[in-house]
């Protein structure tokens, strides 16, 4: 269960990546779809980090849930941050 924490949190947060105008469009579809509707992008990456959220506290207990969520998201937002330009550089 926390691996599926953990992939939610990642999907959610790469979701909400992708829709930064700072960062140059990719070519591929889920790239192309996630900056052309940014708007629902950014609500359903929302909805994954509370659904991730969620589970963590269900499954871990009110304090330790969202503790482990916030440690989980500045995890994640580190390493995509990191290596997003190493596979996708701007050339």
């Amino acid at each position: 269960m926390i691996l599926i924490i953990i992939t939610i949190i990642a999907m959610g947060f790469y979701m909400a990546y992708q829709t930064s105008s700072k960062i140059t469009v990719q070519k591929f579809k889920l790239g192309l779809w996630l900056y052309q509707y940014s708007t629902v992008a950014k609500f359903i990456s929302l909805v994954l980090i509370a659904v991730a959220t969620v589970i963590g506290i269900y499954q871990l207990g009110f304090g330790v849930g969202i503790f482990y969520a916030g440690i989980v998201l500045m995890t994640v937002s580190s390493l995509v941050i990191l290596l997003y330009p190493i596979y996708f550089p701007k050339n």
